[in-house]
């Protein structure tokens, strides 16, 4: 996680087709543990709760 920092909120802008439905959400960066985690993943959450792992590509920054 480069890019990216705990607390930052940012937009999805690209998606898989399968994740279509996801575009344009806002998500806050979430803190990931674990093993195995490539350097560019990053752990979100909606604000509905649902928790996502994406590539920092696959974000945008918001500034609030």
């Amino acid at each position: 996680m480069k890019v990216f920092k705990v607390g930052e909120i940012a937009r999805i802008i690209h998606m898989p087709e399968k994740g279509k439905h996801l575009l344009n959400e806002v998500v806050t960066v979430i803190p990931m543990g674990g093993f195995g985690i490539e350097e560019d993943h990053i752990c979100v959450t909606t604000d509905t709760g649902m928790m996502l792992l994406l590539k920092e590509s696959q974000l945008t920054k918001i500034s609030v």
